[in-house]
């Protein structure tokens, strides 16, 4: 370093290597180098006072490294945004980070209600509400409940504890995101645009503290949140968390590394683990959280496989019959050519028979003389054949 300049670790630098400049971050600061001194070269400039990360996020970035079998600027290349100058001007008219009072006051009181068919529910309340209380969860929603109500009580629980919250979703259409950013107004991010100016500037917000809820998709796991207390993982079995670029790591994964070395609660979503997390829940590293067996055979639908060729009447007249008011039914059918079609019919019309409206799926690719051709098939309203599957007070 120059004399007289003061570089820390997660400041960007420029160096002149072979004759050309090239941007780097300080990942390290001593006396002694562990190098040749011959091939040491000199920091030319130092753009911007702007830290982009700690020494604890360095220590996470190599263990991405090393699970990965990746170099450390690889993991730094996914973690932090292109840096737009414009953005960083603006940041210096931002007021301070809110303080604890401001965060309470604006998230409200937590929801207990949404918990009581959860008999192994406290041990989770209780690592997004406390200090020095992590631990990794597999939370699996009842059928008929709502989970981003339940997302939305550990973020307020996180947030009234003076911590960050982090929510991933596999696509934008997940419930888990909008319900996040929903509680917490102002104080969220949404990480899930392309605009380098928003992310960036959703960056820095997080970087500051002005931001203490982060909501995005695979790449949102980096999100420099301050004092993390809670990371939810909504759909943890989807395959678009698996990142295609080097070093192919997994945001789940990465997840709940990031959470144990926070010393954060980790909360994975899905109605099925998948097979990592299986072995997880089996060795005893998660802990399943689920609702009692009562109550989750009360909300599942039910479903009756029905023989129309049956003689018996009481086993065809059991498909038509809706399990409530204003559900649906979905009926599936063969006819001639073992071709499938697929009907929704509304639950107040108890006649199976008449289908009230006919769904135009695409037909699956069949080969005719050796050349696949598309095909689309629709079922229209009447009889179905005779034999069909149907399943009552489906919503």
């Amino acid at each position: 370093m120059p004399d007289g300049c003061d570089v820390g670790v997660g400041q960007r630098v420029r160096v002149v290597f072979a004759g050309r400049r090239r941007t780097g971050w300080v990942v390290g600061v001593g006396d002694e180098p562990r190098t040749d001194p011959s091939r040491i070269r000199s920091l030319s400039l130092v753009q911007g006072e702007q830290t982009w990360f700690d020494p604890a996020d360095v220590a996470w970035y190599r263990w991405i490294a090393d699970r990965y079998a990746a170099e450390l600027a690889d993991v730094l290349r996914h973690a932090l945004p292109d840096r737009v100058a414009a953005v960083e001007r603006e940041a210096a008219a931002w007021p301070p980070a809110p303080a604890a009072a401001e965060v309470t006051a604006a998230v409200g009181p937590p929801d207990d209600a949404g918990w009581r068919r959860y008999p192994t529910a406290p041990v989770l309340l209780r690592a997004a509400e406390q200090r020095g209380a992590p631990g990794a969860f597999w939370l699996r929603a009842l059928p008929d409940g709502d989970a981003g109500r339940l997302v939305t009580d550990l973020v307020v629980r996180c947030l009234r504890a003076g911590r960050s919250a982090l929510v991933l979703a596999p696509d934008p259409g997940s419930p888990a995101p909008g319900a996040a950013l929903a509680v917490a107004r102002g104080l969220a991010v949404d990480l899930r645009g392309d605009d380098p100016r928003s992310r960036y500037r959703a960056f820095l917000r997080c970087r500051i503290g002005g931001a203490r809820v982060a909501v995005g998709e695979r790449s949102a796991v980096f999100a420099p949140l301050r004092d993390l207390g809670l990371v939810v993982v909504a759909d943890e079995a989807n395959p678009a968390y698996k990142e295609r670029r080097s070093p192919r790591h997994h945001a789940r994964e990465v997840a709940l590394a990031r959470a144990r070395m926070a010393g954060a609660a980790c909360v994975l979503l899905g109605d099925l683990p998948s097979a990592p997390l299986w072995r997880l829940l089996g060795a005893g590293h998660v802990t399943r959280i689920a609702p009692d067996r009562r109550s989750e055979g009360a909300g599942a639908p039910r479903v009756d496989v029905v023989d129309l060729a049956d003689p018996r009447p009481a086993h065809g007249a059991r498909a038509g019959r809706p399990r409530r008011r204003g559900g649906h039914g979905h009926g599936a059918a063969w006819r001639r050519g073992r071709r499938p079609r697929v009907a929704r019919r509304s639950g107040r019309r108890p006649d199976l028979p008449r289908l009230r409206t006919a769904v135009e799926l695409p037909a699956l690719r069949r080969v005719t003389g050796g050349r696949p051709r598309r095909q689309r098939l629709a079922l229209p309203g009447g009889g179905l054949g005779r034999r069909a599957v149907f399943v009552p007070g489906v919503q």
